[in-house]
């Protein structure tokens, strides 16, 4: 487990993940709302794509976002909405699971069935300690990539 103390603490979290993750990869997020997942996708999306001025929006009535430099993409998804086996087609994961080139990050990744358990995924959880601090654990789990 790791104690982020402050935002810039998330900030170099995500950007040390940013900085070693190569594609295809897949990154479930999960947590309580305000917990900090879209502001740590947010600040690894900007450094994987190497893009410190991108805007990344919450993908929360979208569903699905999509960022992309030259050579990389990034799609980052909202669940909190979702549930169903039909939902999550309706989105496309399957399409965007069997794209070698993304790395896939997944807000709410709790309200996912199997469909991903076959995968190789890092998980992120996090917990609000309060206003400034989160505690964040983070395991591998799942088959092979």
């Amino acid at each position: 487990m790791i104690l982020l103390k402050n935002i810039k603490e998330t900030q170099k979290h995500a950007e040390s993940i940013a900085k070693k993750i190569k594609a295809p990869a897949i990154i479930l997020l999960s947590g309580p709302l305000g917990s900090g997942k879209t502001q740590w996708v947010s600040f690894f999306i900007k450094k994987y794509l190497n893009q410190k001025n991108l805007i990344v929006n919450s993908p929360s009535y979208s569903l699905v976002n999509e960022y992309k430099n030259k050579s990389k993409t990034v799609i980052h998804m909202d669940l909190y909405r979702l549930s169903k086996q039909d939902d999550f087609e309706s989105i496309g994961l399957r399409d965007y699971l069997n794209d070698k080139k993304n790395i896939i990050c997944i807000e709410w990744s709790e309200n996912l069935n199997q469909s991903i358990s076959q995968r190789q995924c890092l998980k992120l959880k996090f917990e609000i300690i309060d206003e400034n601090k989160r505690q964040l654990s983070s395991s591998f789990e799942g088959g092979s990539r």
